[in-house]
Order: structure tokens, then sequence, then C-alpha cells
């Protein structure tokens, strides 16, 4: 039970939230995080083989799990990770199907994410600086670069320097080889298209299943700042709305919903600091509005909720025949684990060939013989697995809304 005014409050316990939370406890803050799921055990969050692909399954026939299955990771993970949609619905204009996935437990969505670990580059910073925008990043490469450092340092991340502007390389402790399969692909790429194909940048695979993965952050940043003893951990609560002082100018607290009873209360933190997803944070700072709050959040500009800037990802998964000059040893299927930097990436967008006609930037995330469904729902046999993500930047645009 929280009894204390806290100096700082973070609503969020994933990336972003263990992040903050360890920059706060170095410098000797006493912080309270807020997180809307559980607090889970390591086993209970694992789960085990072969229950989670009978939920996964239970969960796609059933409808709980509809985007998901899009993605490797759900194939790889817990799905009991990935919020189910009809014990949280949300809706979407039928003209603008919009996938959320969410990640509610303590952790939130870095127990499930790819572990990809890409810096963002100058390019990145100025491509809204276009005539269609004319928008200002405050900050640029060189702002970030030392605390991109740090944090490499700190998690140890795979990766290679290839020397790419649209692409900073960052600080690795080595790569990940590629598999045979991925080789034959590259030198096609390379080939017929001309593009650069490099080793996936961030985590290696988990071993240890006795402990929580490196690329969460309760397996890494907010691990490390519970154990300075500067944190403490609310778990299974909402935030549900801002308090602000008299002058508006500035938030003293906020207000939570006990999830298991309903209960709400009042927390008092002279910062608060918003950390959950994109989403969750603008549903957040609406629900704070004025309007529906006496002494709520003013909005002179009326733009909250607009310009909602996320990354948006497609995936596509194929197959590749065994090949009838290799050996049989060698078509069998790899046991080469799928993780950020067990994969490739092909990074398209914000080079110079391409900015005349695109301002955007992308980029391809794939493996090939990485990870293998059961055989039973395969579709195709003697063949290997492979799979290709396009990610996508939104920039600023009022109609993301």
């Amino acid at each position: 039970m929280i009894n204390k005014p806290y100096e700082v409050i973070i609503i969020g316990s994933g990336a972003t939230g263990g992040m903050a939370a360890l920059t706060m406890a170095r410098a000797g803050v006493r912080v309270l995080v807020i997180e809307r799921g559980p607090e889970l055990e390591i086993k209970e969050a694992n789960g085990s083989e072969p229950c989670n692909m009978i939920r996964r399954l239970i969960g796609v026939t059933t409808g709980k799990y509809q985007n998901q299955p899009q993605h490797p990771g759900f194939w790889k993970s817990n799905p009991l990770l990935y919020a189910d949609k009809k014990t949280n619905p949300y809706t979407n204009p039928s003209d603008a199907p919009f996938i959320w996935t969410q990640g509610n437990q303590v952790g939130g969505r870095s127990l499930t994410w790819g572990g990809i670990t890409l810096r963002l580059s100058d390019k990145d910073f100025k491509a809204s600086n276009n005539q269609s925008y004319k928008q200002n990043w405050p900050i640029n490469y060189k702002d970030l670069e030392s605390h991109y450092s740090d944090i490499e340092n700190f998690l140890g991340v795979y990766g290679n320097k290839d020397g790419l502007p649209q692409l900073p390389d960052g600080k690795y402790i080595g790569n990940i080889p590629f598999t045979k399969s991925e080789l034959k692909f590259a030198s096609l790429i390379k080939e017929k298209l001309n593009f650069p194909f490099i080793h996936s940048r961030g985590f290696g695979p988990h071993k240890d299943k006795n402990i929580w993965p490196k690329y969460s952050s309760i397996g890494s940043t907010l691990k490390e700042a519970i154990r300075l003893g500067k944190v403490e951990l609310l778990s299974n609560h909402i935030a549900d709305r801002l308090i602000l002082n008299k002058d508006k100018k500035s938030a003293k607290g906020l207000i939570v919903i006990n999830k298991k009873n309903g209960e709400r209360r009042k927390l008092e933190g002279k910062l608060i600091i918003l950390c959950s997803s994109t989403i969750q944070t603008i549903r957040f700072l609406l629900s704070s509005e004025e309007k529906y709050n006496p002494n709520g959040l003013i909005d002179p500009s009326q733009s909250l909720g607009m310009n909602l800037m996320d990354h948006i990802s497609t995936c596509r998964f194929f197959t590749v025949p065994f090949d009838k000059n290799l050996s049989k040893s060698s078509n069998k299927n790899n046991k080469q684990k799928l993780s950020g930097a067990g994969s490739f990436f092909i990074p398209i967008g914000r080079e110079d060939s391409y900015e005349k006609n695109f301002i955007g930037g992308y980029g391809i995330w794939g493996g090939i013989d990485r990870f293998e469904p059961p055989s039973f729902i395969k579709k195709k046999r003697n063949t290997k697995i492979g799979f290709l993500i396009g990610h996508g930047e939104v920039l600023p645009n009022n109609k993301n809304k």
C-alpha cells in the first residue's frame, strides 16, 4: 500500500518506464512506478510448451488474439503476455483499421518486443523539416549519441559496424552469424536490388528461463533501479487522470484506479513522467482535460490527440524449399534461434537516392530458418520458414488521431 508522496511518479513499467526509473534512481530520487497490469512470476510469464501453443491456437480460433499472430514474436513467447482483445476492446473507424498490440503486465511490451536496437540518424530528425510538415525536432543525433552508447554498454547488444549514414553504428559486443538460408538470400538481394543487407542489431537469444531476459525492463533497467533502493512499484492500478495545481501550469499528482476492487485514490508527486504506450498516454491526457474535470488540463492549441507518431509494421511469412544440392543434414532446419540480433535487417528509407520522392524512413527486418511452427500446421513440407517485417515511421499529421 502506497501511503507517502513521492518525488517522481512514472506511469508505465516497460522500456521507457524502466529507463526513466533507472535515470531517476541513479540521481537519488525517490520514485513510484505505476503499472496497470499484474506483477508476474517468471515461470508464469514464460509459460511452457506445449501449453503456450495450445493457448495460441485457442486464442486465434476464439478471436482473443486477432492481430498478434501476424508477428513472429507471438509464436515464440507466452500468448498471455499479449492483451486479450475481448477483455480489452477498442473501436476504430471502419475505413481506418488500427492494429493495437498491448502488453498489460509489469515490464509491458518489453517482454514481447523483437529486441532490435537501431539508432536514429540526423536524417530521421530532419525528415519532418519538409515542405509538407515544416516541423523541427528540438534535438538531433549528437544530443543522443552518448546516451545511446551508455544504454548499449549497459545492456550488451550485438551488431556489426556497417558505416551507413542513415543508420549510425553503435557499441556492440559482436554479431550473430547469418543462417545458410539468409546468406543465400543476402546474395540475391545485393545482386537483384543492390540494397544493403546487414546483421540486425539488438539482443541475442535468451538462454536461462530462470531469470528475466535482459531485453525486458524487469531484467535490466527496472531491476537495477529497484536494486538501488529508490524505486517502489504499484501494479494492477490504472492511471486515470492528472491532478493539477491551482495555476493549471503544473501537476501535483494523479488519480489511480485499483483494478481488483475499483477503488479510486489520489497519489502525489512533484513530477509525473508518462511512459506508457503512445495511445495509453494520449488516453490519459485526454481524460485529464478541463472539459471532463474541474481544474483540468487546458489545451489551448486544440491539438491534443492529433499528430500521433508511432511505428507501424506489416509481416509476411514465406517458405524456402530445401536445397536439393545440399546433404540431408544441411537441409535440416537450423537451430539458430530468432532474436533481435539473430536475424537480418535491410535499411531502405532516407538514403540520398530516395529522398526526392520519399521522405519517410523504413526498413525490413527478417529471418529465415530460425524458428519452425509445429509440423502439423505447416502447409508445405520440406521447407524452411522465413519472414519479412516492413517497419515504417509515421511523420506528424493531424489526421493521425
